[in-house]
């Protein structure tokens, strides 16, 4: 977060920066992940944000008709039968195994959907980003931040709440002191005509 944002989109950076740490906590504690307790759990509203992590391949959906192997790529159970893909290049198996994927996630629907690491090479990453002194001080300052930030958003709605009030209470008294001011006409003018009238 910079110095041109408002308090609101640093808070919102922020919360960002802590939903991916907790990603990356829950993927370094379990191989996989049910996509509806990632959602649940982390993403709630910000669902946009999963799909973004896997569209750069920080994360990966597989269905339960996966196993994972011993190296940490998933192999669908059919290519261990009989595997064509052997036959193809890195770019077209990548590419025939995504469209495999998307056909196991529109048939399954996304309660058998799990979350894992995209790869070994990256669960190897979260760790070492998750243990790094540095990292940890980070995610740290950045919580620490966000509770002040929203303290400080808090007390600014507060304050213009209060701004906001104390202007309807001076525009009452005034119409108090006008109403005020009227009866007294309106109660002398009745005197002068009762009087006068006599």
């Amino acid at each position: 977060a910079g110095l041109k944002e408002t308090l609101e989109e640093k808070n919102l950076i922020f919360e960002r920066y802590l939903r991916c740490w907790k990603l990356m906590e829950m993927l370094r504690e379990y191989p996989t992940v049910n996509r509806r307790d990632l959602v649940n759990v982390i993403f709630k509203d910000n669902l946009n944000e999963l799909d973004e992590y896997v569209a750069i391949h920080l994360c990966t959906y597989i269905t339960r008709a996966t196993r994972p192997q011993l190296d940490g790529e998933y192999e669908s159970v059919d290519e261990v039968e009989e595997n064509p893909l052997e036959s193809m290049s890195e770019e077209d198996r990548l590419k025939r195994q995504r469209e495999d994927e998307k056909f196991m996630l529109l048939s399954q629907g996304f309660n058998g959907l799990l979350v894992t690491a995209s790869s070994a090479r990256m669960r190897i990453a979260f760790d070492s980003l998750l243990d790094n002194e540095r990292m940890k001080k980070q995610r740290l300052w950045v919580k620490d931040r966000l509770r002040m930030n929203k303290m400080e958003f808090e007390l600014e709605k507060k304050t213009e709440f209060k701004i906001k009030l104390l202007d309807e209470r001076n525009i009452h008294t005034k119409e108090l002191k006008d109403l005020v001011l009227l009866t007294q006409c309106v109660e002398l003018h009745c005197y002068v005509l009762f009087h006068v009238n006599r």
